[in-house]
């Protein structure tokens, strides 16, 4: 029969959260006197669900923010997490040989093993807390026991016959493997996991948290290698595609690897930092002891195996990239504002690292790779010396044709007003500096004037308008933000002033 309680004070609250009790004490009680052996996912998976429904309850009615019902629900509190991450590694330890995992040199089983000792640790202190603050508050009632079931046993000793029709490639499968792989690469190296693991390990987890990382750091890693794993089974998994390259079920054991490891993290890390520095706990002994086992557990175990799967994955995901980009050419015009200078270089740089595959920049044939900044701004060598072929004739008949040539600064700077007049350069100089440009002896003024209008160039006063073309090789997807960036002016107005940059290429800010 359903009993429907009617809380109208403290005394009603107790006996509905005694009512409650009925079902979690019996598999708290069943746990402890387990230890120290491990429980199994099944009693987890009750303990999990009743101590949840139980923090609800308590919330529904205030005792987070009540002085004497805080504790308590802190005990509970402590059941739900340290159940959850017991039952996730517990998931790991069992999953481990059906992910499809490269070899590294970290032995993952053995470490899940000695992860699942301090774990099993953690939880039992969490139960033994929270047994006694339940007789405290004198909750208890007469329990039925529980009852274990037969899937209590974990070992798998036999499996269903593999038998399931691949799915037909959808969804153009090709773009989704280079999707993923780019995402995994580039959080791999914009989020610098070996940094943080080492100044975790050399710091301390609780000289590091919340103040370098803290939970809300952790639950992004955990997102977003869950959505890596979400979106390859959503459009590679189980195509004929991913059965006739094992590299691709690497990629998503890998995936799910770093995210289940990061669960661990988010989910101690929750902990340290809401129910233990907030409440002030850290100079307790018995705290002291369970962040300890808390402090391997996020350091020694899930950060450095999630550091080493997400790391040894980087070549895998290149090689992924390489094989199932769509590679194309593309022309467009070099920036106009002093050719591939520092700010258009280095954003031709970003993107094409953001994509992780290669790209390269050519010129009249000589070519470079335009993940490197460096090697475009050397490329400008050769758009200097395209710009002075296209105006130099110019220059020689202009300056020859000068009225009075006995002055040959004057008549030079009278050649470049007229080819400022024509359009045909752009002076970025107000007093052009002709006095450190001194005619050789018995130098024909249109070559002087040539000379000159090169050197003026080279040192940045003037530029010369051309119509120069150059042509990137590489990956569709970043040849076809590259034209966005293009058509933006390579982030530069004419005269080299930063303009905002199109709300497709934000993430060349990061």
């Amino acid at each position: 029969m359903v009993r429907h309680c009617k809380v109208h004070d403290e005394d009603d609250f107790a006996d509905v959260l005694r009512c409650m009790l009925q079902h979690t004490l019996p598999v708290a009680e069943y746990i402890r006197q387990l230890a120290p052996a491990d429980p199994g996912r099944t009693a987890l998976g009750v303990l999990l669900q009743e101590s949840s429904r139980l923090e609800e309850l308590l919330d529904a009615y205030g005792a987070r923010t009540n002085r004497r019902w805080l504790p308590f629900r802190r005990t509970v509190a402590a059941v739900k997490l340290f159940s959850d991450v017991h039952y996730k590694l517990l998931h790991l330890k069992y999953s481990i040989p059906l992910y499809a995992l490269m070899e590294v040199d970290r032995d993952i089983v053995s470490a899940t093993g000695a992860a699942l000792e301090r774990s099993n640790r953690l939880l039992n202190g969490a139960i033994e807390r929270f047994l006694t603050s339940a007789e405290r508050y004198e909750l208890y009632t007469e329990l039925s026991p529980y009852e274990p079931r037969c899937l209590e046993d974990e070992e798998v000793t036999w499996r269903l016959p593999n038998d399931v029709t691949h799915s037909p490639v959808q969804y153009n499968p090709d773009e989704s493997v280079v999707a993923l792989a780019t995402e995994f690469l580039n959080e791999v190296e914009e989020s610098d996991l070996p940094g943080l693991h080492s100044a975790l390990s050399e710091r301390g987890f609780t000289d590091c948290v919340p103040i370098l990382a803290c939970e809300k750091d952790f639950r992004r890693f955990e997102e977003v290698f869950h959505n890596l794993q979400a979106l390859y089974d959503s459009y590679v998994g189980g195509t004929d595609l991913e059965r006739s390259d094992e590299n691709l079920a690497h990629l998503r054991g890998h995936a799910t690897v770093v995210f289940h490891l990061f669960e661990i993290v988010t989910g101690l890390t929750h902990h340290y930092e809401r129910h233990i520095v907030i409440a002030e706990l850290m100079h307790d002994e018995l705290v002291q002891a369970r962040v300890e086992d808390m402090s391997w557990l996020v350091v020694s175990y899930a950060i450095e195996l999630a550091m080493v799967y997400a790391t040894s994955a980087q070549d895998l995901c290149r090689e992924l990239i390489r094989t199932y980009t769509e590679y194309t050419t593309l022309t467009l015009p070099a920036p106009p504002y002093r050719g591939f200078h520092v700010r258009p270089s280095t954003l031709i740089a970003r993107i094409v690292r953001h994509y992780g595959s290669e790209v390269v920049l050519e010129i009249e044939g000589e070519r470079c790779d335009a993940s490197a900044p460096m090697e475009m701004i050397r490329m400008n060598e050769h758009i200097n010396a395209i710009k002075r072929r296209s105006i130099g004739g110019e220059v020689v008949v202009l300056a020859e044709q000068q009225l009075d040539q006995s002055d040959y600064r004057r008549a030079v700077h009278d050649t470049i007003l007229e080819l400022f007049r024509r359009k045909r350069i752009i002076i970025y100089s107000r007093d052009l500096a002709l006095e450190s440009i001194s005619p050789a002896s018995g130098e024909p003024l249109g070559e002087y004037a040539r000379r000159a209008i090169e050197q003026l160039l080279a040192e940045g006063q003037i530029d010369i308008k051309a119509d120069i073309k150059v042509v990137f090789r590489g990956d569709r997807r970043a040849l076809e933000d590259i034209q966005i960036l293009a058509e933006a002016g390579y982030g530069e107005d004419q005269f080299g002033n930063n303009v905002p940059l199109p709300k497709e290429l934000a993430y060349v800010k990061r």
